[in-house]
């Protein structure tokens, strides 16, 4: 295998990877939100399990415009970048 085929078959994994985490995040295949993050002091509750960063639900509004905009596979493509 070169270099060339190696970083092709790389990025591909991590796209699928990355494309795996959204409905974790609260999206669907689609980019359709399915569930938002709720902010609370110190923190916020996404699935039911209440996290102690108050930085994410920011993070995530950010992703979720990103996707409306951009559309979800270029958000997965476009976030591969920022992992290389």
């Amino acid at each position: 295998m070169n270099l060339k085929t190696f970083s092709q078959q790389s990025r591909r994994i991590l796209i699928r990877g990355i494309a795996q985490k959204t409905p974790i995040l609260g999206f669907d295949a689609k980019g359709n939100v399915t569930e938002e993050p709720t902010t609370l002091e110190g923190g916020y509750v996404l699935r039911g399990e209440a996290f102690d960063d108050s930085s994410i639900p920011g993070k995530w509004n950010g992703l979720r415009d990103a996707i409306q905009k951009k559309g979800i596979e270029s958000v997965n493509r476009g976030s591969c970048l920022y992992l290389v």
